[in-house]
C-alpha cells in the first residue's frame, strides 16, 4: 500500500508484520498469540488467529417470529428547553432487566444496562447486556422478540455458546449491508484467566431469517489477564477494537489497570466466512499514558482510499495529563501487503475542563449524581473519565469529520455533556471546528451519545436526573449554521422516568447510543435507559427514539449503486459466494445468481475487484453513470502459481476448460512423445507419508494428457506422464509419492486441433484398481475413509472391486460399518460354534460375534461355511438384521422384483432392502438373488445401510 506523504507525516512510529500464511480449513487450532518483530521505539504487535469460525445454525422456518406491534408512546414528548428541535418521530419501548428472568434469558438480573443499537434499512437492532432484539425500523414492530446473544453460537462450543459476559455492540456495516454483534466471553478464575471476544457477522443483510458467520478470538498477552469496555467500530478495511487491559496480581488477589490495548478485525474474510486474523497492539510498554480509548466509526460514505482507522481519547491535565486535549491516534493496515502502522495523528488543545469530581474520592468511581428521595449510597455514577461512545465519523465536503462527548464537571459536581466537532483543513491536518459544554440549568446531564448528519447537524442523548427530578432521556441539538458552541435548538425529553435506581452498586449504563439512518442519512436513532415507579432496585427500562431536525434542514446526498454478475470464465456459469469490493471500502457478495449489488455509493469513480475461491481476482474502473459492471474469473489453476491444492485423496474436480490456456512457460511432455498441449489446468499435492498416488482423466469428453512434475517453474523435474489410457483418449497414471514432496499435477489437451478443452474430469483415487470412471468409487473411497476395509492388497494399493466377498469376510465388514473402525469383537474363547469354523481361523472372533448378535445362525448343521461367496439374498438379510435388530420382520412381500417369487424365504428381506432404498436391483427389474455380492457393490451396500459418507 503506498501511503500519501501527508499521511506518514501523522505516523509517529510503524511496524512491518510479516503475517503466518492463512488456511481457511476449519475449525482452527486454538488460538497462539504470535509477537511479531517490533521497532525498538514501536508497540509490539500481536497476530492472532480465531480459536473457531463457524456458521450459526440455521433457523427453523416454523420457528420465526411473526412481527409484534410496537406500543407507541400516548403523549408526544414537549421541548423541555424551549427551541426547534422536533419531539421524536416515534419511540419504543426496548429490552428491559425482566427480560433477563424470561425463559429465553439469562436467568439473572444485570447491572448497569449498557444500552447500545444501530440501524439498517429494514431492521433496528438494539442490545443490552446479554441479550438482544430486531425491530422493523418503519413500524417499531418486533421482528426477532430476543434473544440471548449466545443463542447466536448454539452448537459453536467453547465460552462463545456457554457465556454471556455483555458489553455488547451491535454495528450495521453500511458498506458491507451486513450486521456484527459481539460481546465478552470470560473465564475470570484464577489464575487460568480466558478473555474471548465473540463476533457475529450476518451473512445477508436479513438478521432474523438468515445465517450468521461465527467468530471466537482469544487475546493473550504477557500485559494482560483480562480486558473490559471492549468497543467495536466499521471501518473500509477492517472492525477497529479498543479494550482497557487489566493485570491480576496473585500476592495481593487483586486488579490494577494495564494499559490500552487496540485491534483490527479482517472484515473483508469475515464477510465470506473464512478465517481472519486480528492484529492486536499491547501499547502498556510503548505508550502507557494511553487509557480508555474508543475507536471511530464511519457513517455515511468513506474516506479517500488509504485513510487510515482511527483512535481517539479524552485527557484531562486534572488527572495528571500535560493538558485538557483530545488525542487522535490511527491504524494504518494493509492485509494484502502484511504491513501495519501504529501512530498518533494529532494532539489537539480543547477548551478548559474538568472531568474529576470531587463527591467522591474514595474509589475509582464518582457516584455525584442525585436521585429523587435518594440517599448519598444511592447517588449515580457520573462515569466521567473517558469518551462516550460512539465516536462517530463523516467524510463529507472533502472533509474529514468527527463527532465525540464525555462527560465534565461544570462547578461543584454538575454534571454536563461536552461535546466537539472536529474537523480536517486542506492538508489533512485535524483541528476543533466546534466544542461546547451542554448543562442549561440544575439538573445533571451525563452518559451522552452525539453523532451528526448529512447536512452537518448534530445531535446529543443523554440521561439527566437531578434532586428534583428522576433519571429520565433527552437530547439536544444544534443545526449546522447555528451559534458556534451552543445547542442551540433545544432540548426534548424521550421518557420522563418516574422511578429511581435503589441498587447499592450506582452505577449508570456504561454507554448509551446515537446513530444515524445509512438511508436518508437524516434520521437519528437513540436508545438508553430509565426507571418507571414501583420497579425493584435494578428494574431498569431502555427506549428507543427516532427523531430528525425538522423538514428543510437536512438533504439526502446523491447515491450511485453498482451492480452486475460474477462468471467463471472457464463455465461461463455464475459463482456464488463471490466478494466484489471498492478501493473505498464497499463491499458485496454475490448470491446463488452470481449477481452482487454495491449500494448507497458516492458518485465517484471507484476501482472495483471481484475474487472468489479457486479464481484469479478481476479488477475494473466503475465510473457513473456506467454502473453495471460482470466479471469473468479465471480458475487459478489456469496457471501453474495458482495451482489447485489437493488436500486429500481421494479428489474429484470437474471443470470447462474450452478457454483454459496454456502458459509460454508451460512445460513441454516430450517424454511422452507430445510437445506443448492447451487447455492446461494445474494441481499441487505434498503427501504428509510415503503413498502411491493413481491420477486419471477417465469421463472427460475430450482428449487429455496428464503429466507429473517438481520443482520451481521454469525448472521442472519430469516424474511421470500419460497420454492416452489404454483404448481411450483420456488418461492415467499411477506413482510413488514422497512424504514432503510438492508435485505439480499438469493436465492439458493433449493436441492443439481446435475445438479446444471440454468437460474435464479429474480423479485422484485411493486404489489403483478402483479408477475415478469405476461405476462404485465414491462408494470404495467412502468406505476405505470410514477404515472399515484397508484394501486386498500393497504396493501398490488395491481393491479389488470384482472379488466376490466370503461370508467370513462378511461378518468383519459388518461390525465394523455397524460399530467403528475401532470396534474389536470379545475373545472367541474356547469355541465358535460352528464346526468349521477353528478358534484359530483370524475371522473366528467375528464370525462368533455376528452369531452371537442374532445376524447369522450359519448356513445348516452347525456350520457357518466361512469360505463360500455372499449370495444377494444372503446380504439383505445380514443388512436389514445388523440395522434392525435381530427381532426385526420385514413385512410380507408383494413381488417386486421378477427373479424373487413372494414364496421365497429371502423375499422379504429383499423388498425391505429396496424399500429403503439400499438397493435397486442388478437390472430389467430382476434382483439376481443367488448371485455372489462384489466387492464394489459391498462397498454400496454397506454405505447405504450405515450413513457411511461418499467421497469425495
Amino acid at each position: 500500500m503506498k501511503t500519501t506523504g501527508i499521511l506518514w507525516k501523522r505516523i509517529f512510529s510503524f511496524m512491518v508484520l510479516i503475517f503466518m500464511a492463512l488456511t481457511i480449513v476449519q475449525p482452527l487450532a486454538p488460538v497462539s498469540a504470535q509477537a511479531q518483530a517490533q521497532a525498538p521505539d514501536g508497540p509490539q504487535p500481536i497476530t492472532i488467529q480465531p480459536v473457531k469460525v463457524g456458521v450459526s445454525l440455521p433457523r427453523d422456518p416454523s420457528t420465526l417470529p411473526t412481527e409484534v406491534a410496537a406500543p407507541q408512546q400516548t403523549d408526544p414528548p414537549a421541548a423541555s428547553v424551549p427551541g426547534a428541535m422536533p419531539a421524536p418521530l416515534a419511540i419504543w419501548d426496548g429490552l428491559t432487566n425482566q427480560d433477563n428472568l424470561s425463559p429465553v434469558g439469562t436467568g439473572q438480573l444485570v447491572i448497569p444496562p449498557d444500552a447500545n443499537g444501530d440501524i439498517g434499512p429494514s431492521h433496528y437492532i438494539q442490545v443490552v447486556n446479554n441479550l438482544f432484539r430486531v425491530y422493523s425500523p418503519t413500524t417499531g414492530g418486533t421482528l426477532e422478540l430476543y434473544r440471548r446473544i449466545s443463542d447466536l453460537f448454539a452448537g459453536f462450543g467453547g465460552l462463545c455458546e456457554t457465556n454471556d459476559e455483555g458489553s455488547p455492540i451491535v454495528l450495521y456495516d453500511h458498506l458491507s449491508d451486513r450486521w456484527i454483534i459481539s460481546q465478552m466471553a470470560r473465564d475470570i478464575s484464577a489464575p487460568d484467566f480466558e478473555y474471548h471476544q465473540c463476533v457475529a457477522v450476518s451473512m445477508t443483510p436479513d438478521p432474523v431469517s438468515d445465517a450468521w458467520y461465527l467468530y471466537d478470538y482469544q487475546i493473550t498477552t504477557t500485559s494482560a489477564d483480562l480486558y473490559i469496555n471492549p468497543k467495536l467500530a466499521v471501518w473500509t478495511n477492517g472492525y477497529y477494537m479498543s479494550v482497557d487491559q487489566w493485570k491480576y496480581n496473585a500476592a495481593t488477589s487483586s486488579w490494577s489497570a494495564a494499559g490500552q490495548g487496540v485491534a483490527v478485525f479482517e472484515r473483508p474474510r469475515m464477510l465470506v466466512g473464512q478465517n481472519a486474523r486480528i492484529i492486536y497492539f499491547d501499547l502498556k510498554n510503548s505508550n502507557p499514558e494511553l487509557s480508555k480509548m474508543i475507536p471511530v466509526d464511519l457513517d455515511g460514505f468513506p474516506p479517500l482510499a488509504g485513510t487510515p482507522g482511527y483512535f481517539v481519547q479524552v485527557d484531562d491535565d486534572g488527572r495528571g495529563a500535560p493538558a485538557d486535549q483530545i488525542r487522535i491516534w490511527q491504524m494504518d493496515v494493509n492485509w494484502d501487503n502484511e504491513f501495519a502502522a501504529w501512530g498518533e495523528a494529532k494532539n489537539l488543545p480543547v477548551s478548559s475542563f474538568d472531568s474529576k469530581f470531587t463527591c467522591n474520592t474514595t474509589t475509582f468511581t464518582y457516584d455525584c449524581i442525585p436521585q429523587v428521595g435518594a440517599t448519598a449510597s444511592q447517588y449515580l455514577d457520573v462515569l466521567s473519565e473517558r469518551l462516550m461512545y460512539r465516536a462517530q465519523y463523516r467524510y463529507q465536503d472533502g472533509a474529514e469529520h468527527m463527532i465525540l462527548n464525555h462527560t465534565v464537571d461544570t462547578g461543584t459536581d454538575h454534571a454536563g455533556v461536552r461535546w466537539y466537532h472536529l474537523k480536517t483543513d486542506a492538508l489533512a491536518e485535524w483541528s476543533v471546528a466546534d466544542q461546547g459544554t451542554y448543562a442549561p440549568d440544575a439538573h445533571h446531564r451525563w452518559l451522552g451519545s452525539a453523532a451528526m448528519d448529512a447536512s452537518g447537524n448534530i445531535a446529543v442523548g443523554y440521561s439527566i436526573a437531578s434532586a428534583t427530578l428522576k433519571p429520565s432521556i433527552r437530547y439536544a441539538g444544534r443545526l449546522a449554521a447555528d451559534p458556534a458552541g451552543q445547542l442551540s435548538q433545544g432540548e426534548v425529553t424521550v421518557v420522563a422516568g418516574t422511578g429511581i435506581q435503589t441498587d447499592a452498586s450506582s452505577r449508570w449504563g456504561n454507554y448509551s447510543s446515537m446513530v444515524v439512518d445509512p438511508i436518508d442519512q437524516c434520521t437519528f436513532w437513540y436508545t438508553n435507559e430509565y426507571y418507571l415507579s414501583g420497579g425493584g432496585a435494578m428494574d431498569w427500562r431502555t427506549k428507543i427514539a427516532k427523531f430528525n431536525f425538522g423538514a428543510g434542514t437536512c438533504t439526502t446526498p446523491a447515491i450511485t449503486t453498482i451492480s452486475g454478475t460474477v462468471y467463471d470464465a472457464l463455465t461461463n456459469q455464475p459463482i456464488v459466494g463471490a466478494l466484489v469490493s471498492t478501493n473505498t471500502g464497499y463491499t458485496a457478495v454475490t448470491g446463488l445468481d452470481g449477481i452482487y449489488t454495491l449500494k448507497n455509493m458516492p458518485s465517484n469513480q471507484v476501482t472495483v475487484t471481484a475474487s472468489a475461491t479457486e479464481h484469479v481476482p478481476s479488477v475494473k474502473t466503475a465510473t457513473p453513470p456506467a454502473i453495471s459492471v460482470d466479471f469473468y474469473l479465471s480458475r487459478s489453476e489456469d496457471d501453474f502459481d495458482g495451482a489447485l491444492v489437493i488436500a486429500d485423496i481421494p479428489y474429484l474436480d470437474m471443470a470447462d476448460t474450452t478457454i483454459a490456456s496454456s502458459a509460454d512457460d508451460d512445460p513441454t511432455i516430450a517424454n511422452c512423445g507430445l510437445g506443448k498441449g492447451s487447455a492446461t489446468l494445474w494441481y499441487k499435492f505434498t503427501p504428509s507419508d510415503n503413498q502411491s498416488v493413481y491420477l486419471d482423466t477417465l469421463g472427460s469428453s475430450y482428449d487429455t494428457f496428464i503429466a507429473v512434475w517438481t520443482g520451481l517453474r521454469g525448472s521442472f523435474t519430469p516424474i511421470v506422464c500419460n497420454n492416452d489410457s489404454g483404448s481411450v483418449k483420456q488418461s492415467s497414471l499411477s506413482f510413488p509419492a514422497l512424504a514432503g514432496t510438492t508435485y505439480y499435477v499438469e493436465v492439458g489437451q493433449a493436441t492443439t486441433i481446435a475445438p479446444i478443452g471440454g468437460d474435464l474430469v479429474f480423479h485422484a483415487t485411493t486404489f489403483s484398481d478402483v479408477k475415478g470412471n469405476n461405476w462404485a468409487w465414491r462408494f470404495v473411497e467412502g468406505l476405505y475413509n470410514a477404515q472399515v476395509t484397508g484394501g486386498c492388497g500393497a504396493n501398490p494399493l488395491k481393491y479389488c472391486p470384482d472379488a466376490i466377498v466370503t461370508r467370513e469376510q462378511m461378518a468383519v465388514f459388518i461390525l465394523r460399518a455397524k460399530y467403528g473402525s475401532t470396534y474389536s469383537p470379545p475373545p472367541v474363547g474356547l469355541s465358535t460354534g460352528f464346526a468349521d469354523v477353528p478358534i484359530t481361523s483370524g475371522f473366528a472372533a467375528w464370525i462368533k460375534e455376528l452369531a452371537a448378535q442374532g445376524i447369522t445362525g450359519g448356513c445348516g448343521g452347525e456350520n457357518y461355511c466361512p469360505k463360500n461367496p455372499v449370495t444377494r439374498e444372503q446380504m439383505a438379510v445380514f443388512l436389514l438384521r445388523a440395522k434392525y435388530g435381530t427381532t426385526f420382520v420385514p413385512s410380507d412381500p408383494i413381488g417386486v422384483f421378477a427373479d424373487v417369487p413372494t414364496t421365497s424365504g429371502f423375499a422379504r428381506w429383499i423388498e425391505k432392502l429396496a424399500e429403503d432404498g439400499i438397493t435397486g436391483g442388478c437390472g430389467g427389474e430382476n434382483y439376481c438373488p443367488k448371485t455372489g455380492v462384489t466387492r464394489a457393490q459391498m462397498a454400496v451396500f454397506l454405505d447405504k445401510t450405515f450413513d457411511i459418507p461418499l467421497l469425495p
